[in-house]
């Protein structure tokens, strides 16, 4: 049976809060690690502060259709041109 890796403190490496900080937080923003950093992305669910009026509109009054494309003459993706001269 193998071990699991160990895991790395990064909040605690010297190397990784000069890399993240860089010693600036921002004006009146103290640099160092806080609460925030032990927050995952998928969690952070902030409530908005904006008070203002809603509006709901249950239908357009005229009919569109969306026509437009994002193809590019080369795609860069799969080293393929697109286009209408290369199908």
């Amino acid at each position: 049976m193998t071990a699991a890796p160990a895991v790395k403190n990064w909040a605690s490496d010297p190397a990784w809060i000069k890399t993240r900080y860089d010693g600036w937080g921002g004006p009146g923003v103290d640099p160092r690690p806080g609460p925030m950093d032990a927050v995952a992305l998928k969690d952070y669910a902030p409530k908005s502060s904006l008070v203002l009026a809603e509006t709901s509109v249950p239908k357009a009054k005229f009919p569109v259709v969306d026509v437009h494309s994002h193809v590019k003459r080369q795609d860069t993706r799969r080293g393929a041109a697109v286009g209408p001269d290369h199908g």
